[in-house]
Formats: structure tokens, sequence, C-alpha cells
């Protein structure tokens, strides 16, 4: 069976992740940030609470954990101050009258110093833990090019303290920056940077970080966070913002995981705190060794320190057993459980395995195929190994019925055989398989259990059934205590096996109904689509969609191509410059919102041009007169220029500048670079159809605007060549 965890000071998850990466189960998360527990419901299936309700739950049910796991980075208010409601320390000195065999905490190195850290030492060594901690690098331990060093301890109970051991992390990864960078365009916000407060004494792909002391950006092999500035990144001579996904990285989250990037600073506060989940699943697996080790047939970990849990035995066991099994055999042929099953129903069979062990039975006595140590050892002949179960021991099959089940080729051998041989068996329906559907050999009149749900009727029956199996293999019978904290297991395993199975079945006919009910099969409509669905409207005029693309410099979209396309779903309408979707389509697009945008965004981004990017890849091989024009449109915070009365204020600013006479003689050829790059856009003509004027583009403006100190002195070499 898994481990069960509590945390406290959940955060966005990381922990979680960890601990569940390492096999573990966390039955219940607390955290007091609001906006941190929508991050966690969003990205993690299982149940966060607000810590207030920790107080009004029923702490009986702490019996059952195995581990407690507290984020003190988040809040270290271990002796009480501040509200009860709010109170990590409050909720631990509860829980730990409970005498939870393992607490894992982490903790920021600089609380060593600190009194309340030895009071927390000194609290667990009353309440009979052994403690050990350690300092331990992420660079070091992971290989990430990060500069953190947190303490993680680990308190357990007597007898196991001296069984745990910090992982040694062994051989790291070595990490390119490339792994860590995205490899796709990124918003502008991250190129927005003072370049004044960048110091570059190289120019390699590396990182920079803030120091308040100097009060710039200094250049380092490793990141450091703080709460005053975003690291950056130069790759290929550009320097813009760390992205939150990079960040993110560096923490060992998965891609997978939705960030809340709309609210960038929240969202990189938030990823200042979070721990690397890779080094919370190494120890946690750690952990893990430890309690699986004293993990008994006889009883689970926390029942060893509950002892009003469970009734204590005065016979030896393994002599009752021994005389048991005397007493099961049968014409010389031992007792074995085969569990016939399908491949692709291991997770919920997996679950019914550990029940059965929980309850006494050893791997000499079940056969399942799909289990490490249940199955065909390494090198055997499956047929031949197949034919011996059925033909040497006495079987009793279980038969574990679902969709899959009936479409193996496999599974129906087995139950043709059982049916041949006139084994006994018994039947469990997985979820989501009905009686209706038992079919073959299995007789459908026989009484069977389908394990969903958790009705007093399925308790009844999954005890019956343990029952004819205890008396069956002669086994010893536990306490009822013991039985339902192992029933209950089970049933939490299946729900929680079953949900997302569910989840996907139920997102897959979405995307087919969606699928039917309309198509999208060229880059217009879906990047139209995706203005539709951020803009929430089912009436698009075209100005505002060619303006929204300039906008955000998305090119090469056929406006009119995608309001004809669209209009053709349903009853949609074309008219006068105007889209009006069918209101049943624009409903349908609206229900798989979040569907539909990640199919069109991948699509939206190989059309975008970001033009702040491309003017610094392109730098190098500007003629002067285009830097110059760079250098006006910077200095004098320029937003349109004008195609030919502009060439008069370009003369006064040469003579403020001292340049020379290069950018107005040669203002028709620096504007037609900048056209032909999409540094500008034409945005008004003259009565004769004539360009009249351009528009800066939105990144390149900001990026300009900004200064480009990193350019300064090339410009001045050009200003004082063309002067002199």
């Amino acid at each position: 069976m898994k481990n069960k965890v509590i945390i406290l000071g959940a955060g966005i998850g990381a922990m979680t992740i960890g601990f569940e990466k390492a096999g573990c189960k966390v039955v219940a998360a607390y955290e007091k940030d609001e906006k941190a527990i929508k991050l966690y419901e969003t990205n993690i299936k299982g149940r966060i609470y607000r810590l207030k309700d920790f107080f009004n739950s029923n702490t009986e049910k702490l019996c059952d954990i195995n581990i407690l796991a507290c984020d003190f980075s988040r809040d270290f208010s271990f002796k009480g101050a501040g509200k009860k409601e709010d109170n990590f320390g409050d909720a631990m000195n509860l829980i730990l009258d409970y005498r939870i065999p393992v607490i894992f905490f982490l903790i920021p190195r600089r609380y060593l110093r600190l009194d309340c850290f030895k009071y927390l030492l000194k609290d667990l060594t009353n309440k009979g833990y052994r403690y050990k901690y350690n300092s331990i690098s992420t660079e070091k331990a992971t290989g990430l090019p990060i500069a953190e060093t947190k303490i993680y301890l680990v308190a357990i109970i007597e007898p196991l303290e001296n069984e745990f051991e910090f992982p040694d992390f062994g051989i790291k990864k070595e990490w390119l920056i490339e792994e860590i960078l995205e490899n796709t365009e990124v918003e502008d916000y991250y190129y927005d940077i003072k370049m004044n407060q960048v110091d570059e004494i190289s120019k390699k792909d590396t990182f920079f970080c803030w120091k308040s002391k100097e009060h710039k950006y200094i250049e380092t092999d490793l990141v450091s966070m703080n709460l005053i500035k975003i690291p950056l990144v130069r790759k290929e001579r550009i320097i813009r913002k760390m992205t939150h996904r990079e960040l993110a990285r560096l923490r060992s989250l998965p891609d997978y995981y939705c960030l809340d990037i709309k609210n960038k600073d929240y969202m990189y506060k938030q990823l200042l705190y979070t721990p690397n989940v890779e080094i919370i699943t190494q120890i946690a697996r750690r952990i893990e060794n430890v309690l699986n080790r004293y993990l008994q047939l006889e009883i689970s970990i926390p029942a060893v320190f509950e002892k009003q849990l469970i009734e204590k035995e005065e016979n030896d066991p393994c002599k009752e057993r021994l005389a048991n099994k005397e007493e099961v055999q049968m014409d010389g042929k031992l007792k074995k459980l085969f569990i016939s099953h399908s491949e692709k129903d291991k997770a919920y069979v997996s679950a019914i395995v550990d029940l059965l062990v929980s309850m006494g039975l050893t791997q000499e006595e079940v056969f399942c195929s799909s289990i490490p140590g249940f199955g065909i050892g390494y090198g055997e002949n499956i047929y031949k190994y197949l034919k011996d179960q059925f033909m040497n021991y006495d079987l009793h099959v279980l038969f574990i019925l679902s969709n899959n089940y009936y479409k193996s080729a496999a599974c129906l051998n087995e139950m043709g055989a059982a049916w041949v041989l006139q084994k006994k068996y018994d039947s469990i329906l997985l979820p989501g398989f009905e009686f209706a559907e038992i079919d073959g050999a299995v007789n459908p009149r026989k009484k069977a259990m389908k394990l969903e749900g958790d009705s007093a009727e399925l308790k009844n029956n999954l005890k019956q059934f343990i029952d004819d199996l205890t008396k069956e293999f002669g086994l010893r019978e536990k306490s009822f205590a013991i039985w339902e904290r192992c029933r209950d297991h089970l049933l939490d395993e299946i729900n929680s096996i079953q949900r997302p199975i569910e989840e996907n079945r139920q997102e897959i006919q979405q995307q087919l109904e969606l699928k039917e009910s309309f198509q999208l099969s060229t880059a217009d409509e879906k990047i139209l689509t995706y203005y539709i669905l951020t803009k929430q409207v089912c009436n698009v005029e075209k100005i505002q969609v060619r303006e929204w693309l300039i906008e955000n410099e998305i090119y090469d979209v056929n406006i009119e191509n995608g309001f004809t396309l669209l209009a053709s779903l349903g009853n949609g309408k074309n008219r006068e410059y105007r889209l009006t979707l069918d209101m049943n389509v624009f409903r349908a697009m609206m229900a798989q919102k979040d569907f539909l945008l990640s199919r069109c965004e991948n699509v939206l981004n190989k059309h975008k041009y970001i033009s702040a990017n491309q003017f610094q890849k392109k730098w190098d091989i500007m003629r002067d007169c285009d830097k110059l024009l760079a250098a006006y449109i910077s200095d004098e915070r320029i937003l349109k220029l004008m195609a030919d009365s502009q060439i008069e204020n370009i003369k006064i600013w040469e003579n403020k500048r001292k340049t020379g006479g290069l950018l107005s003689n040669s203002y028709d050829k620096a504007i037609r670079f900048f056209v032909d790059n999409k540094f500008i856009y034409e945005s008004g003509r003259t009565a004769y159809g004539s360009p009249k004027e351009y528009t800066v583009c939105k990144s390149l403006r900001e990026f300009l605007w900004s200064g480009i100190s990193k350019y300064t002195g090339n410009i001045e070499k050009i200003m004082w060549k063309q002067f002199s």
C-alpha cells in the first residue's frame, strides 16, 4: 500500500508532486494563500484545503497518516504566533500528538541561527522523535544552474530513527542552457529591461542576477532569485528576462504544469519559494524505503505506533499459519489465487494485490502476471508457465472483468481454461463495466462484485470475499480496525485511478463532439478563432481584427478567407466587413475554449514576427543609415515616421547630435529596410495611393524607447565618422 502524506504549506503543489513521484499518496494538503490554492487545484488532482479548515476537520483520521511534510519557507511560526486558524505551527503541534511515524521539514537556511529552530528540535525530541537534517545545494544535487541551498530535516519516531540516511544524489546531469530556455518566441514583457543596469563582461550564453549592492545585473553561471528583480538570460547575444516557465524548470516542475503568467509578479514570487521537485522526490524515496522495510504483513506502519487500533494476539502467528497451511492443502496441491486480468487494467489490479497482501497472502499464494514478484520469472516460457499453474495448483481464479478484459484473447483463454478445469472463481467488475456485459464462461447469475463507489453493499461484499479467502487459505484474521483501514485504502486507490480515466474519457468525448460540430482546417481560421475566443465575441469587425494582428505583430493572415470559412460553419454570415458566427457554433467554441486555444496558439505563434527580436538579430548586418534611424527613433521617442516631411526633423536631430547628413540623405533606403524587415508598417496613404506615414511596431518601439545602451558604442562611432 502507498504511504499516506499530509502536507502543510503546500504552496502551488511542488512538494505534492515530489512525494507522489516517489510513490506516496498525498491525502490532504493545506495552504493559506488563496491564489496558490487555485493554482494547486488547477494542476493537481488531490484535495487542498485552507489551513483554517484543518482545525475543523476530523483529526481522528490522522492515525492513518504515515508522513507529515511541512514547508517552513512559507511560514515558520512554529511556536504559535498569530491567529490559530492560519498558523502552521499550531496545526503541526496538534498533529504531533498522533505520533505520525515520519515528519519532513523544508527550512530556509537562515533559520538555523534562530531560537524558533531550537524550539522546533526540542519539541520533536519531547514527542519521541529522532531527527537528522542536511544542508543541500540544488545545483550540487540536481546539476541545475541555480545557486540555492536549503535545509531538509527528517524526524522519525523510535525505533526507526537509525534507518534513514539522506540521498547522496549520485551522478548529476550536466544541464545545457538550451535545455532550460524555451525554444519558442516569448512575450514582449520579457524583453522590457534597462540595458544600462546590465554589466556585461563576456559574450557567452549565460545568466544575469540582480545585486543590490552594485545596483546592477551581474553576469553569473548560476541563477539566484530574489524579491527585487527577475533574473536575466543572454542567448545568442540577446538579453531578456527569464520566463516563468524557465524558472519553473529550475524547480524541476514539469512543463505540463499550468503557470498563472497573467499575474507575473505573483507567479514569480511563488516560484521563488517553490522547492525543487527532484530533491523532494529523492528524499521521499528514502523515507519510503524506511517505512516499507518495517511494513509487515500483520500490520501497517501507523499501527505500530497506534496500539489502540490493533488487538494483541497471544499465539505465535508463524506456528498458527503453518498449521493452517497444512489443513488447506488438497490432493497434494498447494492453493493459489490466480488473478485473471487485462494488462491495461494494471493500476486497478495493483491496488487489489496490495489489499490481498495486507490481509496475509504471500507471493507464493498469489499469481498476477502484471505485478513484479507475483508473475512469471525472467526467461520462463509464458504458455508453459501458465499451463503449470492450472495443472499443478489448486487454483481459485479471480476474474477482473472490464471492457479491456473482453478485448484480450489471452484473458478469454484463461477464462476458458478455468471453465474447462472447473476451477473455483470469483468476479470483480471494474468501474465502467456493467453486470449486463458479463459474457463467456463466467456465469452471469453468480454473484459478482462491482468495484465502484463506497456503498455499504460494496463494503459488505469486500468483507465477505476476504473472510472467504482467510478461511480458504488458513490466514490469520485481522482486527476490524486493520481491515477497515486496508479496505478504505483500496477504495481510495480505485477512486483515484478512476477519476483521471473518467475525466480523460469525457474530454475525448467532448473533443469528438467538437470535431463533429465544426472543423478548423486553415491557419486563417485558427488565428481568427483564437481572436474570437480571447475577446469572447461572436460579431467580429475586420478593422478590429487587423488592428489586433498589427498590435501583436502577427503576419500573413488572410482575414477575408478566414471570415468566409468560419461563416460556413452552421448559419454564420460574412457581409460588409463583419463576421457573425452561428450562435450554436460560438457556444460550442466557448465550451471547448481551453482545448481550442491550445490548438490555435501553436499556429498563431508560427505567424508571429517579434520586431524587437529580429532587430537585435539583424544588427550586425544593418547599414550605418539603418542604425542611425534606430538611434533617431530611440532618442526622439518616435511613434510615426512620415514619408517625406520627416527629413526636416531628422536634420534638426543630426545637427543636435553632430552626426553629419547620412540619415537625411539615405532616409528612403533606411525606411525601405525597416519596412522589408517588418520593423515598421504602413499606416497611412495619400489621395494618390502613395505611402504617407509608417508606424513603428510595438515591440521594437518599446525596445528602442527603453534605451539601446548596448549599441551606444557602435552608434557613436558611426556618428563620429560622419561628423569628421
